[in-house]
């Protein structure tokens, strides 16, 4: 029997993202949901579910029975860790690409009954803090000690630290003083600004610097 992959949210950018490539390397059985009617660019071997997260009925109906719901219906601070909760009470692995924190306490809360029953789930994979603290990992690792470590994060076109009010640009949500950033061929010197992260030492164990 084919492993049965949900993508909650599969239509969205980083959703259809993660389905092509599951695709690509996969024989899984990949169903991606939506709110929406079917979009023209699902096409096989993904298939088409139209699911609303409220509808809690419908929502046990589509995890029942998959081998693993990957979450990426943001944004994350908008939601509860009812998938998660589902997930478990159905025995389905888990994992999703949250980037907030608000959200990764709610689900961090049903750790003990993940635990309990065997469900394997896997918190914040996206690009920040994921992606970006396994990387960090990776570098840190490779030497003898590790005084301090800097992320800056280049968004094009997605997120960003600045908005456009009657003409003016201003800066907002912002911790810190701008910095100068490098980041080679792809953009050359970039002014950052960045503010404190919440770090979850629990989630990566290792040794101490």
């Amino acid at each position: 029997m084919a492993n049965e992959i949900l993508i909650i949210g599969g239509c969205g950018r980083i959703g259809s993202s993660v389905a092509q490539d599951i695709a690509t390397y996969t024989d899984a059985e990949i169903i991606v949901t939506g709110r929406q009617q079917k979009k023209q660019d699902v096409e096989n071997p993904l298939q088409f579910l139209r699911l609303d997260l409220a509808d809690l009925d419908g929502l046990r109906k589509a995890i029942a029975g998959c081998t693993l719901v990957i979450h990426c219906a943001g944004p994350f601070h908008y939601r509860d860790g009812g998938v998660l909760k589902t997930c478990i009470e159905e025995g389905v692995n888990y994992i999703d690409v949250s980037d907030h924190r608000s959200f990764y306490h709610k689900a961090l809360a049903y750790r003990e009954e993940a635990a309990a029953t065997g469900v394997t789930a896997i918190l914040n994979t996206g690009i920040f803090p994921g992606i970006s603290n396994s990387m960090v990992r990776q570098g840190v690792e490779q030497l003898d000690r590790a005084e301090k470590i800097h992320l800056r994060n280049l968004l094009n076109k997605s997120g960003g630290t600045r908005r456009k009010e009657r003409g003016q640009t201003s800066k907002f949500g912002m911790r810190e003083s701008p910095q100068t950033s490098y980041f080679f061929a792809m953009a050359g010197k970039i002014i950052s600004y960045g503010h404190k992260i919440n770090q979850a030492p629990r989630s990566h164990p290792g040794r101490p610097h």
